[in-house]
């Protein structure tokens, strides 16, 4: 008799175990791209977030740094102070030299620093005497702020709450000689800058002699 041929191919118990197999692997797979997705983009949130803190610091330091003593009228006439804020706002003039063709040239603006509802804004004005309607522009730094504090130290280490202190009679060229800044982040828990401002002592009104420095 003729030897019946072997039958090639795979039988329908092999083909279910294999898909099953195959199943459970893609199962596998997905969940580790899907983690690594996540775990992706909760580092890349975060480094952006950090980016945006530490460029927000280094605006508020510069500005700091870079502070006038030039008053200024606002909008309907009334004279501000060079300095003036409280404990979640600060506005202050600030001046910059920049190299141009024609030589040095000092830049002059209005920075505003608020707390609003939406976070930590940063307010610019080209001109330091204001007009009714003087456009200004305006940045959100940061959305993911708790709480912002500042704190102004004299020249006596005593600290304010707002600047002028309002028992001083300094005139309105008058600076502190630092400002602590207290920022809570929602990610980065809380950071704290001290900025020294100026060396030099502000004037009492009506004296001719800046107060004398401990």
């Amino acid at each position: 008799m003729r030897e019946r041929a072997r039958q090639t191919g795979f039988t329908l118990l092999e083909v279910l175990l294999a898909s099953a197999i195959f199943a459970i692997v893609a199962g596998i797979a997905a969940t580790g791209l899907q983690s690594a997705s996540r775990s992706y983009s909760a580092i890349e949130a975060q480094r952006i977030a950090r980016n945006a803190l530490e460029r927000a610091l280094s605006l508020l330091e510069s500005d700091l740094l870079q502070v006038s003593a030039r008053p200024v009228r606002e909008d309907y006439g009334q004279n501000a102070a060079a300095l003036q804020g409280r404990s979640s706002e600060l506005a202050l003039s600030t001046q910059t030299v920049r190299i141009s063709d024609t030589g040095p040239r000092a830049d002059s603006q209005r920075v505003r620093y608020q707390m609003t509802n939406a976070g930590l804004r940063r307010s610019v004005r080209v001109a330091l005497d204001a007009a009714p309607n003087t456009p200004e522009r305006s940045e959100l730094l940061l959305s993911d702020v708790r709480s912002l504090n500042f704190s102004y130290v004299d020249f006596s280490n005593q600290r304010s709450p707002i600047w002028p202190p309002a028992n001083a009679r300094y005139e309105l060229d008058a600076l502190p000689r630092a400002i602590e800044v207290r920022l809570r982040d929602a990610r980065f828990g809380e950071i704290t800058r001290l900025v020294l401002v100026s060396d030099v002592a502000p004037r009492i009104a009506d004296s001719p002699d800046p107060q004398p420095a401990p």
